[in-house]
């Protein structure tokens, strides 16, 4: 297991860097998500609870900055909105 954590660890640090160098947005899931069996059931998928904390962790993060922060500083709603084709 050793292999595949350190793998892992290398593409994840790979990822960031790519992001870093060409100036990308990018959120370090692994540095927020805990490695545990409460999360997931095996070495890369989530548990129910485990995606129930991604998505929160990736939804604040995303409600954290422009275009859902607003211009006081609070999160809230989108000024956009949302095109049906």
């Amino acid at each position: 297991m050793a292999d595949l954590k350190d793998a892992l660890d290398l593409y994840n640090r790979v990822t960031l860097d790519v992001c870093t160098r060409s100036k990308t947005e990018c959120f370090d899931l692994a540095a927020v998500v805990p490695k545990d069996p409460s999360v997931f059931y095996d070495d890369v998928h989530l548990t129910e609870k485990g995606a129930q904390l991604v998505a929160d962790k990736i939804a604040t993060y995303l409600l954290s900055a422009p275009p859902f922060l607003s211009p006081n500083g609070v999160s809230g709603q989108s000024n956009h909105q949302a095109q049906t084709f």
